[in-house]
This record gives structure tokens, C-alpha cells and sequence, in this order.
């Protein structure tokens, strides 16, 4: 691992909790996971030391991914729409679009030739794709198209609506998607930008005001956590306003989130980099 300052502000407590990005940071290559990064989660359980997920993945997806290494818990999801337990199913935080606002989100997409997966994450439905859709290969092979409802206006007239993505967008397509995030702006929390995981352009909309820190605080309250207290890691521009946030903070090397002043970086995930967030619980 390398661990090194690289701010000189921060809390001089010590940690007491950890969140952590999922994509490029606790996991490499769509869910694999270092043994020495599942050493750590045992070790971290053996000390009771909290954890939350932090991700701009839905529900299924992460859920899918983390039960392979028995690693169910509580995440914050689609980059802070949703906070939910991913082993119990009890959702403590949920934040959708407003009707008005969503379509008019949906309609700059539509504008662009861009027909975004709309994220719905209801117990039955948790995402709304058009068949024109046109996020990656790879993002689409996690749904099972047969049974995805095709309209997106539907949801999000309803009002049930919390986030818009699209991946790993190519060419023409992912100058359009900077387009539609200049457009939504003032609707819709939005990241758009290099996709370091899937490659490409990936634009992610969440509703105006959401971000990941918008579920980490209502979690860090009720487990009687200040900003202060928690240890909060990342790699990409969705974990940046996380990553400002929390008293101790620790980027992946070579990262977006490597650029900004941050307490350390460590190695990558597909080194076991995460590992070393023991050290700095002390």
C-alpha cells in the first residue's frame, strides 16, 4: 500500500467508520475483490468497525456483486439517491425527482438522441430502459431485458424517479451526453465524464441537491457518527463532494479523486490497495 500526506487539514480524531466507493476503489473489473481487501472486511468485523458502501450503482447490481464475497450491508446508492440495507432490504433514505423537474431532465436526454436508463429502485422495478437505449453492452447485460419497462416517461411522471445514467458512451454520443449535462444543470445533480471502469463517457444524473453525501450523513446520524469521525475512500468525480466531506480521506492512486488534496492514496484495488486502510484506523 502507499499511504502518504498529501493535505495538511482533516480531522485529528481517529476514524471510527469507513465508506468506501465500490467501482475502482473497493472493487476492480465489475466485482472482483483482492483477498487482501476481504481480509480487511474480516478484520474490520472482528473490530466492529462501521461500514457503508457508497456507489452510483443500483440496488441489483451492487447487491449481485457484493453477495458473492458475503458482503451485504448498508450502501448508499445510485451516488446518494437511495440509502438502503442490502442484506435486510430496510431502505432508510430515498430522494426521487419531482415530476416536473425529472421530465424536463429526461426530455434534454431524449433531445441529444440519448434515451437514459431512468432508476427507479422499487421492490419490484429498479430501472426503466427505452429500446433505443444506448448505455454500453456491458451496462445492459446486467438487466434482464425481457422483463425492463421500456417507457421512461412513466416513472417519471409518477414522481418515482432518482437518478438518469448512461455508459460508457462513444464518439458523437458522448459529446452529446456533455451536452445534456450543461442542459440539466439546474434540474439534476449531474457527473459526466471518463469512465475509468467500463470506458468511455458516463453521465449520471441525480436529483438537484443529491449526492453521495446526502445518504452517508443520514447513516452517519444514526450510527452516531460525525463527518469528523469517518474515514471515506474514492477514485472518480462522483466520490469528490464524499471525499471534501469526511474528516480523513483517501484517494486510489492515479485517480480523479488522486488530483484533489486528500490525507492519503493507496495502491489499487486489483493490488489489494484497500487493505491498507487499517493502518489508518490505528
Amino acid at each position: 500500500m502507499t499511504a502518504t500526506r498529501s493535505r495538511t487539514v482533516g480531522s485529528d480524531r481517529r476514524p471510527a467508520g469507513i465508506v468506501t466507493d465500490l467501482d475502482g476503489t473497493f472493487w476492480y473489473d465489475d466485482g472482483e475483490v483482492h483477498p487482501a481487501t476481504l481480509a480487511a472486511i474480516a478484520e474490520l468485523r472482528r473490530r466492529d468497525v462501521p461500514l457503508l458502501f457508497a456507489t452510483g450503482r443500483r440496488g441489483r447490481s451492487a447487491s449481485h456483486r457484493l453477495a458473492r464475497h458475503d458482503l451485504l450491508g448498508p450502501a448508499v446508492l445510485l451516488a446518494g439517491a437511495v440509502g438502503t440495507d442490502l442484506h435486510t432490504g430496510q431502505e432508510w433514505h430515498r430522494q426521487a425527482f419531482a415530476p416536473e423537474a425529472g421530465l424536463r431532465v429526461l426530455e434534454a436526454f431524449l433531445a441529444e438522441g440519448l434515451s437514459p436508463v431512468v432508476h427507479v429502485s422499487l421492490p419490484d422495478i429498479d430501472a426503466v430502459i427505452g429500446p433505443d437505449c444506448p448505455t454500453s453492452d456491458r451496462h445492459r447485460a446486467q438487466f434482464d431485458m425481457a422483463t425492463v419497462p421500456t417507457d421512461p416517461h412513466e416513472p417519471v411522471a409518477a414522481g418515482v424517479a432518482v437518478g438518469f445514467g448512461l455508459l460508457s458512451l462513444t464518439g458523437e454520443r458522448g459529446l452529446a451526453a456533455h451536452r445534456v449535462a450543461q442542459a440539466i444543470a439546474g434540474d439534476a445533480t449531474v457527473t459526466c465524464g471518463l469512465d475509468t471502469t467500463f470506458g468511455g463517457i458516463t453521465v449520471l444524473a441525480a436529483p438537484v441537491g443529491v449526492n453521495k453525501v446526502t445518504g452517508i450523513s443520514r447513516w452517519a446520524t444514526a450510527q452516531g457518527l460525525a463527518a469528523d469521525d469517518l474515514l471515506a475512500v474514492g477514485d472518480g468525480e462522483n466520490d469528490l463532494d464524499m471525499l471534501a466531506w469526511a474528516g480523513h480521506t483517501v484517494a486510489i492512486e492515479g485517480s480523479v479523486a488522486n488530483g484533489i488534496a486528500t490525507d492519503h492514496v493507496i495502491d489499487v484495488p486489483e493490488r489489494g490497495g484497500w487493505a491498507g486502510l487499517l493502518e489508518l484506523l490505528g
